[in-house]
């Protein structure tokens, strides 16, 4: 960030003098902070509670909250507006919440007697897929707002489409919204592709892997009709374990920890990260995630007895060693892990690179249960769990 001669000007000024951020007048600091870029009040929100106040109040004056979301969170927010109805101020507010997680209190918030074969979250609605129906729920009071049926695996909603996966079958059958301008949906319209690996749900974007060709299709809902288009064909031997979408690129993890990522220009995913990283020995790759478009984290089960971390520079990826884990999830640049053993554990893996593994907070479910899937939403975390073997 390069700061006006005035900023450098009273920078210099106020720091010459002693105490000078205790005694400084509040109306100085508004002064300075008005003169701000967006991304350097994003900074003074974690300095203090005062900074944060001041911070927030000349952000709100300049409206500049969805400037905020979309420059300085991990895809510019859009996990959070699928899944919640916040404003802008409520989705960065709540960002910066999350990394004072270690202070959260953990409670049950309600135990549903339902056999969930997956879940979902959409606009503060939790989705969930029981044997032979889906039952929409309110986060807040868990009271059912509608359930309809169907025997599907997967169930998923966004603004412009739902896709749902049946039961012992490869295919997605993914469905368009058509809106009226009161805003409600009242009619779909169909698609469905045949052999899927596996699939990603982004706003009125569905990414696609075809098993025969190992070929990415995206299907891309414009209001009235699908359009479909052949993206990248991944020519590698190894198989792919995970995927992700960030910034309209998907990016893939093999099994041997290999990273890939799509390259529309020459249809094919190119080899992300450099050819010199080295996997530890220790560790079997479970998933991956970005933390910004230039650095990688790689999440995995371990021989070790502890949890461990290690940072690849070449690589630009920070190997995260969990014995004993069943499955993982981000939120942001928060990272959530599921154990056998029914532990939960949220951590910024930066920090946790910092710490060697040690992660911002650590909790059991009661009674204890493996640790199956999780999502998050802005109120907390949503578990799905089965009994001890």
């Amino acid at each position: 960030m390069v700061l006006s001669e005035s900023v450098v000007f009273i920078r210099d000024k106020i720091m010459d003098a002693p105490n000078c951020w205790n005694t400084c007048p509040v109306e100085i600091i508004i002064i300075i902070f008005k003169l701000l870029d967006p991304k350097t009040l994003s900074n003074c929100m974690h300095i203090s509670r005062k900074w944060r106040d001041i911070a927030v109040s000349v952000v709100s004056t300049k409206r500049l909250w969805k400037v905020l979301v979309e420059e300085n969170m991990l895809d510019s927010g859009k996990s959070y507006k699928r899944k919640s109805k916040l404003n802008w101020c409520g989705i960065y507010m709540n960002s910066i919440q999350w990394h004072d997680v270690e202070n959260a209190e953990i409670e049950l918030a309600n135990n549903l007697d339902i056999v969930v074969k997956s879940f979902s979250i959409y606009k503060d609605n939790l989705i969930l897929v029981s044997t032979e129906k889906v039952i929409y729920f309110n986060i807040e009071t868990f009271e059912r707002v509608k359930e309809f049926p169907c025997i599907c695996k997967k169930y998923e909603e966004s603004d412009d489409i739902i896709v749902t996966t049946p039961v012992n079958l490869d295919f997605v059958i993914m469905n368009g919204k058509h809106h009226e301008t009161d805003g409600e949906s009242v009619q779909r319209t169909s698609a469905i592709q045949q052999n899927v690996m596996f699939y990603r749900l982004e706003g009125n974007e569905v990414y696609i892997m075809v098993k025969d060709q190992n070929t990415l299709y995206i299907y891309t809902w414009t209001k009235f009709k699908w359009d479909i288009a052949a993206c990248a064909r991944y020519y590698g031997c190894a198989g792919i374990i995970s995927s992700l979408v960030y910034d309209k690129e998907m990016y893939i993890l093999t099994k041997g920890g290999r990273t890939y990522r799509t390259n529309e220009m020459i249809f094919c995913f190119e080899n992300y990260e450099s050819s010199n990283y080295s996997l530890p020995s220790s560790m079997t790759v479970k998933d991956f995630g970005l933390l910004d478009e230039d650095k990688l984290f790689i999440v995995g089960d371990t021989t070790r007895t502890n949890n461990h971390c290690s940072y690849d520079n070449v690589s630009n990826t920070i190997y995260l060693e969990c014995p004993d884990l069943t499955c993982i999830t981000q939120h942001e640049d928060v990272l959530f892990l599921g154990y056998n053993s029914g532990k939960v554990e949220i951590g910024i893996p930066s920090n946790m690179l910092k710490n060697n593994g040690k992660p911002e907070l650590s909790f059991y479910v009661k009674p204890k249960r493996r640790i199956s899937d999780f999502d998050v939403l802005f109120r907390g975390l949503i578990l799905s769990y089965s009994a001890l073997n």
